[in-house]
């Protein structure tokens, strides 16, 4: 089987017409250009999972999950999670050291790596309790402390400056109460300047991609649009579950605002469970064809499906890590078609 790093020269090459170049002695790293995110400074399209948080979510689980990942379900692209509880009563060196073990074993596959701060919550206001079933979560979670947010990312950056694969996701999921009464243009104009101040609290330590995103648990990106953040190497998240907006492509297209036409837009959340009574019930038919082909591949959305585990729901494996759930198999033949046209 192909290594990722010769699988990601094909690609490339594939984009710009079998070019000369060759990232085996490229320095890597990712950028933005317009609404374009590159690597190398060529466009690509980046396809994966998520895996969450490697204390809370793989404790135990082998750093070989990577090579899996990688190579068994052809992906270019993980996610990796920090809950603001860890960062907030947790050994900083031990949170550093696991993360760092995790990303480094990720991209010794070739995979890029985002970063994500899983606060769900408004910046220094309300932020959501974990669920009652959760016993072994603590009330802050996911605590919305500016402060907290800011010393993580000002740390992070200083880490991970000089790691351009390494993309920053700020913030998990803006949301200023529990149900979904806010305006979403005005949010945006509320939470913009929050999020500006924690690009400038990275800018001096890293030129990394920074992912931002706006209200209704990531949702409605409405605003953002006419009143982008400042900077360069600025990229926006977006997402999507079963079910949401009662799976009605045109308000899906009406939340998405046109942003993926000025700015890379990569969904770092989507998925759907057959059979549950959580919010994200749905289908292929019902949600995962038309979003795939009408948004992900028509509009060439790099993205990480959630979530690669075992009881982290919607998961993508069943109870032995090994075998794919329904929505893990739609997943899992997603990465391998794309994988198969030489596309990471």
């Amino acid at each position: 089987m192909l290594k990722r790093s010769r699988k990601l020269l094909a690609y490339c090459s594939f984009v710009i017409g079998h070019c000369s170049f060759s990232l085996l002695h490229a320095a890597p790293g990712l950028s933005v250009n317009g609404n374009q995110l590159l690597l190398d400074g060529h466009p690509v399209t980046l396809r994966g999972v998520a895996v969450g948080d490697p204390t809370l979510a793989r404790q135990g689980r082998p750093l070989s999950d990577y090579e899996r990942i990688a190579h068994d379900w052809q992906a270019a692209l993980v996610r990796i999670d920090v809950h603001p509880s860890l960062w907030k009563h947790g050994n900083h060196e031990q949170v550093l050291r696991t993360l760092s073990d995790n990303l480094k074993a990720a991209e010794q596959q070739g995979l890029c790596v985002i970063i994500d701060w899983h606060v769900i919550g408004w910046p220094n206001g309300y932020y959501e309790p974990p669920q009652s079933s959760w016993d072994e979560d603590p009330r802050d979670l996911y605590d919305s402390g500016f402060a907290l947010a800011k010393d993580f990312w000002t740390t992070i950056a200083t880490h991970y400056g000089n790691d351009r694969r390494v993309m920053f996701e700020l913030w998990n999921e803006p949301v200023r109460q529990r149900d979904y009464g806010d305006d979403p243009p005005a949010a945006w104009d509320k939470l913009r300047p929050w999020m500006q101040q924690l690009v400038d609290a990275i800018r001096p330590h890293a030129q990394n991609v920074i992912l931002a995103t706006s209200n209704s648990w990531a949702y409605d990106l409405r605003g953002i649009r006419q009143s982008p953040l400042t900077g360069s190497n600025i990229a926006y998240a977006w997402h999507i579950y079963a079910g949401m907006d009662d799976n009605d492509e045109t308000a899906w297209a009406r939340s998405l605002d046109g942003l993926d036409k000025v700015a890379p837009v990569i969904v770092t959340e989507w998925g759907f469970q057959p059979k549950t009574k959580e919010e994200f019930r749905g289908t292929a038919k019902s949600f995962g064809n038309k979003f795939v082909r009408d948004f992900l591949d028509a509009r060439n959305l790099s993205n990480t499906a959630w979530c690669w585990h075992n009881d982290w729901t919607p998961n993508l494996l069943e109870n032995d890590w090994k075998t794919p759930t329904t929505y893990g198999q739609f997943v899992l033949g997603y990465l391998t078609r794309h994988a198969a046209k030489g596309n990471p």
